[in-house]
């Protein structure tokens, strides 16, 4: 077998537990190789950017070679929409996240704030929401919640559609 079938082998046995930190991990991962490596690093980066970044500095200082796979599924399919799109209306208009008439890496790494959650009803007749993993081992993730919440008490008509990874609902006023 080869180096990478066994690394592929041990990986698929591997049973996901506990909270994921995922800068402190590739910190010790840089102080464990002794010599110059490639590291893959397949995430969604659901986490605060600033120490993956630093971490994944660290691995570079250090010689090695970093690739990282970004899973980011949460607006690709609402930029496939709008760009197909023919109505005679521009169509929705994203308000989270908002760094640009394109969608860029900023665009699926962090979530919105409770603050701004709190502003959107009051706002918005209507609001999509694209959730992502959103259900942990313990039940609903904190952000999610407070949606359940907060739209379920200012939106009289929700409907949701559940898709692999991905639930799309829509909350309405009318």
């Amino acid at each position: 077998r080869t180096q990478l079938g066994s690394i592929l082998a041990v990986l698929a046995n591997l049973k996901p537990s506990g909270k994921t930190d995922v800068a402190r991990c590739l910190h010790q991962l840089a102080a464990m190789i002794r010599s110059k490596s490639l590291v893959m690093l397949f995430s969604d980066l659901l986490t605060d950017p600033e120490p993956v970044l630093q971490s994944l500095h660290h691995l570079r200082h250090r010689g090695n070679d970093v690739i990282l796979f970004h899973i980011a599924m949460g607006r690709m399919p609402y930029e496939f929409y709008k760009s197909v799109y023919t109505g005679n209306s521009p169509g929705p208009t994203v308000i989270y996240p908002t760094h640009g008439t394109r969608f860029d890496y900023r665009d699926f790494m962090g979530r919105p704030s409770n603050e701004f959650l709190r502003t959107v009803p009051s706002k918005y007749d209507r609001v999509w929401i694209v959730l992502k993993n959103n259900e942990t081992k313990t039940g609903t993730d904190p952000t999610t919640a407070l949606i359940n919440g907060l739209f379920g008490e200012s939106y009289p008509h929700f409907d949701k559609q559940n898709f692999p990874w991905i639930e799309v609902r829509l909350y309405s006023k009318q």
